[in-house]
């Protein structure tokens, strides 16, 4: 009876032990669950658009490396009428060669200005030393004052200076190397001096390159202690050549 007893507790024993072992072995190891898959990746940015480059020639302008003769202009920038939105309100700068003709130039940023709208154009252009000069070309303006200053290169680099209403046009002679910048552009800021106008205009005759109007530009900007300060901040560039002395009509 003991011994029957005894061998119960053994088995009972065995029987608890076994029953928490099966218990160990079925729960899951941390170690050994599946690693977490990787967070998505996410999506390249929209890639944008360079916008146009626009480099105005001698013989013929480039819009993003294609080469067009200047008779091709009006259409080939009217193209760019999709690309409004880029430019609407926006700073734009377009490259001028010196060696490009001066009325050819004020073409071209006249239409730029009625295809886009820019908030500014630039032209960027080599001074004559070789640096990088720019301007700032506003859109035409035809209801500036009357009072306005208009340049107007001649043919043979002769300058001729009036004003927007008409008048006589005072004239000053071919210099050294072309315009006499120092004769014109001293009378160019005594003349813009007598007339509250932000705007002056400045015109070439077909022949002349623009190089020539560019250094007139950035020399009637000179600071100088011994002329008045140079009032206009906005320089246009009339997309037909005016008649010296006589009133100017912008388009």
């Amino acid at each position: 009876m003991k011994w029957t007893i005894g061998l119960l507790g053994t088995l009972a024993v065995l029987g608890c032990d076994d029953g928490s072992g099966s218990k160990s072995a079925a729960a899951p190891s941390a170690s050994s669950a599946p690693p977490a898959p990787p967070p998505p990746s996410a999506p390249p940015p929209p890639t944008e658009r360079p916008f146009p480059t626009i480099t105005l020639g001698d013989r013929t302008f480039t819009v993003d490396g294609e080469e067009l003769p200047w008779d091709k202009l009006e259409l080939r920038l009217k193209g760019l009428e999709s690309r409004k939105s880029e430019a609407e309100n926006k700073d734009v700068s377009i490259v001028a060669i010196r060696t490009a003709p001066a009325h050819r130039v004020a073409e071209a940023t006249a239409a730029l200005h009625g295809v886009w709208h820019p908030k500014s154009l630039t032209v960027r252009t080599m001074t004559r030393d070789q640096a990088q000069g720019e301007i700032v070309v506003a859109p035409p303006r035809p209801h500036a004052q009357e009072c306005s200053a208009v340049v107007f290169i001649e043919k043979d680099s002769s300058v001729a200076l009036w004003t927007k209403g008409g008048g006589g046009a005072a004239r000053f002679a071919r210099g050294m190397a072309g315009p006499d910048l120092t004769a014109s552009t001293e009378a160019l800021r005594k003349r813009a001096a007598s007339c509250d106008s932000a705007v002056w205009f400045l015109a070439a005759a077909d022949s002349v390159n623009w190089g020539l109007a560019f250094d007139l530009a950035l020399r009637a900007k000179v600071p100088d202690a011994a002329l008045p300060p140079f009032r206009p901040t906005e320089t246009v560039l009339p997309a037909h050549s005016p008649v010296p002395g006589r009133a100017l009509k912008e388009d």
